[in-house]
């Protein structure tokens, strides 16, 4: 019995230690099946003359060069949305928005006017925030140009992207190239590493409970 625990605890240890390998290192050429957005909608909020979107359906697909541009005019108590829509609500965990600028280098500071927020059909998963260094990455050949990179826990299927009338730095427009989401394989897996630590650690007290038994029984023979 003391042999196939340990046997069976060693082979639950090597299957745990074989699948983040095989993770980690697929990730890096496993192709990512990116879920593009495939529709959207618009909103103005406020009295307010100028803003609105221009393209706003250069925004959804997969062409990644052409946008959408969210206008609002500056220094008004205004708000200027766009919200796109994606095929998949339960299956993916990576949200990417790719933004830019007209020539300005992007910066946390310098967006500080837009926020973002996510939703499943017209509920909020009420995690609203304003744009900071952690969700955006900023393009390396080009520093107009970036992209917003969420890590999803929860259903969605859209994700709202406003623009206040405070963005003075952008010249009041942000420029919206795509957006799409797709599904982290290591995401998946660490998110189920605790039940499988769990698991590992009931079968090493089985195993330390029989060979304390077996101890207990030769002692007495």
């Amino acid at each position: 019995m003391k042999t196939n625990l340990l046997l069976s605890s060693r082979n639950l240890k090597a299957t745990i230690f074989v699948s983040l390998l095989f993770l980690t290192g697929g990730k890096s050429f496993a192709q990512i099946v990116k879920y593009y957005a495939n529709s959207q909608t618009n909103q103005v909020h406020g009295v307010c003359i100028g803003c609105g979107v221009t393209n706003p359906l250069n925004a959804i697909g997969p062409n990644e060069t052409d946008y959408s541009v969210i206008q609002v005019s500056i220094g008004l108590l205004a708000r200027t949305e766009q919200t796109l829509i994606f095929p998949n609500s339960a299956y993916t965990n990576k949200l990417v928005i790719g933004i830019g600028s007209n020539g300005t280098p992007l910066s946390a500071q310098v967006l500080g006017g837009v926020s973002i927020e996510t939703f499943n059909g017209d509920v909020s998963n009420n995690d609203y925030q304003n744009l900071n260094n952690d969700i955006l990455k900023l393009g390396a050949a080009d520093p107009s140009k970036g992209e917003i990179e969420l890590t999803m826990n929860k259903p969605y299927d859209r994700i709202k992207i406003n623009v206040n009338g405070g963005l003075l730095s952008l010249g009041g427009e942000l420029r919206v190239y795509y957006g799409y989401q797709y599904r982290d394989p290591f995401i998946s897996f660490m998110a189920h590493s605790e039940l499988w630590i769990k698991i590992y650690r009931q079968k090493v007290q089985r195993l330390r409970l029989s060979i304390l038994q077996e101890k207990r029984y030769s002692v007495r023979n």
